[in-house]
């Protein structure tokens, strides 16, 4: 699980830091910065996946984009990630710092550092990565150009794989590996698959008909199906089935049938509410969970009588019943109704929102203690919100 998660120079946080628990939501105004905070995440995954330059191709200048406005020319962008309760490594929290530049020559690793401590004993370091030519032992030899220490671990790139460092690196690069992000659109929801069946949907949703025709390509996976079936028929009871409709021999796309109703309705004739509760459903009963799920404005399209619905569908992921591995959940929401829901959960709602151009994110604990409103207030945390309580402390 991800405890801390810092940024310096990177698009609107020039330096700040989000405190994550098992469940967190961000709540600020649009354009604060939460979306900022995904796309680092990202960054961080594709660092462990990929090579600096398929992260930021020449020539298009992504990485200036990407690199705060306030920063200097030479400033490197960086994050620090906090792990905790790593499955191989109970008891052990590990310190991530990776830090990326530019020069003339290309893009290189400024500095990668991972360290790892015990209960409250003194951190120890695992390695510690310079940009010059560095022999990291059972890492091997790290050049200036190199992708992360943390690629190379991934990839089984020249390291020893036995070694105890090299497995805590492993467990970190799992972690850092296995993020989950969606920001569903309904245009994405109801365009055509491309025909083969996916065990998931794409960021947008994009594929939809492809992860439904995957749940009913073998009689296993027909569990998922009727799962997302049985719930969707909370929403609209007279539904009968969601079936595939092959448009092409590379399109597929959904289609629905109701009891005592004479065909089916295509997808893009159905509502967007409805598309979008299928969606996150689809996305809440998908066979592989990624470690830390992020998702924009999860209520959008859901009535407000079915809020307490899908957030106990968050909270069983986070805090699932023994035995069952828990999915780290991060959600941003613009509806108050939906920030009532955390007012026994106050730790973990972090209010994100801009001073002068640059992001702040302030976690709401600190911020009632500042107004000095006890948790006994009437009033629920979603409505101090809408209310503007806590902007521009």
């Amino acid at each position: 699980m991800i405890r801390a998660l810092s940024l310096t120079n990177f698009r609107s946080h020039a330096q700040s830091t989000l405190l994550m628990e098992p469940m967190t939501l961000m709540v600020g105004p649009a354009g604060s910065g939460k979306s900022n905070v995904f796309k680092a995440m990202v960054v961080l995954q594709n660092s462990v996946h990929r090579m600096l330059v398929e992260m930021f191709p020449p020539g298009l200048g992504e990485f200036h984009w990407v690199r705060s406005r306030w920063a200097n020319e030479t400033d490197p962008i960086a994050f620090r990630v906090e792990i905790v309760q790593l499955p191989e490594f109970p008891g052990i929290t590990a310190e991530y710092i990776l830090k990326i530049a530019d020069s003339p020559a290309g893009l290189y690793v400024l500095e990668e550092t991972l360290a790892r401590r015990e209960g409250q004993q003194r951190a120890e370091w695992v390695f510690q990565r310079r940009r010059n030519r560095t022999q990291m032992g059972e890492f091997g030899v790290v050049e200036w150009d190199m992708p992360t220490v943390l690629h190379r671990v991934w990839h089984g790139d020249g390291v020893k794989q036995e070694a105890p460092n090299v497995k805590f690196a492993r467990a970190v690069a799992t972690a850092l590996s296995r993020f989950g992000y969606y920001h569903l659109e309904v245009s994405e929801l109801k365009s055509l698959g491309i025909g083969e069946p996916a065990n998931r949907i794409g960021y947008y949703g994009q594929n939809l008909a492809d992860f439904i025709a995957w749940t009913k390509s073998e009689p296993k996976n027909g569990v998922i199906y009727e799962a997302i079936l049985a719930e969707m028929r909370q929403l609209l009871p007279s539904l009968e089935s969601v079936i595939v409709t092959q448009t092409s021999s590379d399109k597929q796309g959904l289609a629905f049938t109701f009891k005592e109703h004479h065909g089916y309705i295509a997808a893009p004739d159905m509502s967007d509410g409805t598309m979008l509760t299928l969606g996150m459903l689809c996305i809440l009963n998908a066979p592989q969970k990624p470690e830390v799920l992020c998702i924009e404005e999860p209520e959008t399209g859901l009535h407000p009588g079915r809020l307490r619905w899908l957030f106990e569908k968050f909270v069983t992921l986070a805090y699932p019943p023994p035995g069952h591995a828990p999915t780290q959940v991060v959600l941003t929401t613009h509806s108050p109704s939906f920030v009532d829901l955390f007012n026994d959960m106050l730790p973990s709602v972090q209010v994100v929102e801009q001073h002068d151009g640059q992001t702040k994110i302030s976690p709401l604990p600190e911020i009632l203690n500042r107004l000095h409103i006890s948790d006994e207030k009437q009033e629920g945390v979603g409505y101090q919100w809408a209310t503007g309580l806590f902007e521009g402390l």
